[in-house]
């Protein structure tokens, strides 16, 4: 397998060290803020995409409006930035892995997490999409693979790990663009409304992925999506 081209590369003051996962809209890695000393997370998109005007343009407002976001259990862009063809995004860089690799370890070990554990990380993501809500924001791809867990210092209520959401307005973008495109409502943060009935009411699909998520914590299925 040929070593990755970005490897040592700097980008603006990002050195880049190694790969950290690779996914349908481009590669994380795991870059060095040359500046500050400071380890971080820095996804590239694929560059079929990040040619495209209309791609940029809508990657540069939901990283603008996930940056507005203020929750201890959602990961904050640090930096938004094009360089050299380079469409990227720095985050924190959080290298526990998501809840997937975590409930695949335990099944490696023969494992199931436990129900306090499972319940504590079910509720402080019900917290972060709570809080989301309230901003008139909508996650729309809340899977294991999606959700961060940071080591906490001092051991926490069942739980060593603080869960922490990531890639909001970034895992459903290209489906909303697509759907903006056909004159439907853009924007991943856009509160959906049903119009079942008389009235408008907020889509409960997020509450059905959380539902269902902690099913597949419970069963330990880490390809299980929260949907």
């Amino acid at each position: 397998m040929s070593q990755d081209p970005m490897l040592g590369k700097v980008i603006e003051n990002y050195r880049i060290e190694r790969i950290v996962g690779r996914g349908g809209m481009g590669t994380v890695y795991e870059a060095t803020d040359l500046n500050l000393n400071l380890k971080v997370a820095l996804k590239i998109m694929n560059p079929s995409l990040a040619e495209q005007e209309r791609f940029r343009l809508r990657f540069q407002q939901e990283a603008q409006a996930a940056a507005r976001l203020d929750h201890p259990n959602i990961i904050r862009p640090m930096y938004f930035g094009i360089k050299d063809r380079n469409l990227f995004l720095v985050t924190e860089l959080i290298q526990a892995g998501s809840l997937a690799d975590y409930l695949k370890r335990l099944r490696r070990e023969s494992k199931v997490i436990q129900l306090p554990e499972a319940m504590e990380l079910t509720r402080q993501v019900a917290d972060a999409l709570h809080y989301a809500h309230q901003q008139r924001m909508v996650h729309r791809d809340v899977k294991p693979g999606n959700i961060l867990l940071k080591p906490m210092t001092s051991s926490g209520r069942h739980t060593s790990f603080r869960a922490v959401l990531t890639d909001f307005g970034l895992a459903q973008m290209m489906e909303s663009t697509s759907q903006s495109m056909r004159g439907q409502p853009a924007g991943t943060f856009a509160l959906h409304e049903s119009r079942a009935g008389a009235g408008r009411r907020w889509s409960r699909r997020p509450l059905g992925h959380l539902l269902a998520g902690h099913h597949a914590l419970r069963t330990g299925d880490g390809t299980a999506a929260f949907r």
